[in-house]
């Protein structure tokens, strides 16, 4: 069962933490750690599954997942093939 409300609600909260996030990307030293890890496999899923709409909003965001990949080459390597 879809509720709409529910996932309207979720939207909400990922929007909210989207936004705190571009305030301020997290920023890393020599290298990547978990965190970063973590929170770029959730945009990654953003990505597949919401077809990169945090995108057009999240410019910073956009540019901290790209200096990711470009840190951490296994990132790209892995990732689903596009639909």
């Amino acid at each position: 069962m879809r509720v709409q409300s529910w996932v309207d609600r979720l939207q909400t909260k990922i929007d909210r933490a989207l936004a705190m996030l571009e305030a301020a990307p997290p920023a890393w030293g020599a290298h990547p750690d978990y965190g970063h890890l973590t929170l770029a496999v959730a945009l990654g899923y953003l990505d597949f599954r919401h077809a990169g709409r945090w995108r057009t909003v999240n410019p910073r965001m956009v540019d901290w997942l790209a200096r990711f990949a470009d840190a951490v080459p296994a990132y790209a390597a892995s990732a689903p093939p596009p639909a």
